[in-house]
């Protein structure tokens, strides 16, 4: 029982120290989140009227996974949860999203 203890404390050591690698961690998972919002424009321009496509939600839990992974390294409660809550409205959002995008399909 001890072993893992300690190798769990180490990972979240390794975890809450600084290096540049994170910042640019913070960085893409912000970009990943962002792209987005140009994704559903881009595409709402294209078809002239709004749409959502599903990339728009791929992003989404990417982004916010990333960003769950730079807030544990933070380890603020308050950025671990609101990422935790942007993921799981994320995932809840694509999954009903692959559920109407299919039943348009077989309609």
């Amino acid at each position: 029982m001890i072993i893992p203890a300690i190798f769990l404390a180490t990972i979240l050591d390794q975890l809450r120290s600084d290096h540049w690698g994170w910042t640019a961690l913070g960085f893409t998972a912000q970009g990943l989140f962002s792209m987005r919002f140009l994704i559903q424009w881009l595409a709402s321009e294209k078809e002239k009227k709004f749409v959502m496509p599903l990339q728009f939600w791929h992003f989404s839990i990417a982004g916010g996974s990333l960003n769950l992974v730079y807030s544990l390294h933070l380890w603020k409660a308050p950025l671990i949860f609101g990422a935790i809550a942007s993921l799981i409205t994320s995932t809840r959002s694509f999954l009903l999203h692959k559920r109407g995008l299919a039943a348009e399909a077989s309609a």
